[in-house]
């Protein structure tokens, strides 16, 4: 044989090889992704779609969120307020306003979906899979994951949650409600 049919057959094996590593791609595979993403803060606009209002709420703020459990919203505007969740307490503040705590274990379908989001950011496979059908599109550098409830005090209030990102970064998040109501959560880098 000559050097060129080695050559080639190197080149066919390599391209072969290239394409079964490019194939694993699935939900653990992402979650594993998601998990390894750095800790911090990251700017968002929220949007939200009411079914009683002709024009979007819009905010804007940053959101952080600590492995496993802390979860800060500050909300810049157009009403500064400050949302921290500390394992199953939330506690709301704004200026010149009492602060407000709130045990999630008395709100089940609040804490379910807080949990949801605390799931997602630490790619948690198996605590999404009790509660969601899940199903991924894409590949590693353009996927979206839709979340559909399967847990029937969930499913009354949320029609699906879809997860868009790159890579280990989730870019834009979009819960579409049953009441119609829907709120599309964008990230735009580091806060």
């Amino acid at each position: 044989m000559g050097k060129s049919l080695h050559l080639l057959i190197l080149l066919i094996t390599l391209s072969l090889l290239s394409t079964q590593v490019a194939a694993k791609w699935g939900k653990s595979e992402l979650m594993a992704l998601l998990a390894t993403a750095k800790n911090g803060e990251q700017r968002y606009t929220e949007t939200k779609e009411l079914a009683f209002l002709d024009i979007p709420v819009v905010t804007q703020g940053r959101l952080s969120f600590t492995p496993p459990d802390q979860m800060v919203k500050q909300v810049e505007s157009p009403n500064p307020s400050r949302y921290e969740i500390d394992g199953n307490t939330i506690t709301i503040s704004s200026p010149g306003a009492e602060r407000h705590v709130i045990n999630m274990a008395s709100h089940p379908q609040l804490h379910l979906f807080i949990n949801t989001l605390k799931a997602v950011l630490s790619g948690d496979l198996r605590s999404l899979e009790k509660h969601y059908a899940i199903q991924l599109t894409g590949d590693r550098n353009h996927w979206q994951l839709q979340l559909t409830p399967l847990d029937n005090s969930l499913a009354k209030m949320i029609k699906s949650l879809t997860i868009s990102g790159q890579k280990q970064t989730i870019k834009q998040m979009v819960t579409e409600e049953n009441s119609g109501d829907r709120t599309t959560l964008t990230f735009h880098g580091n806060g």
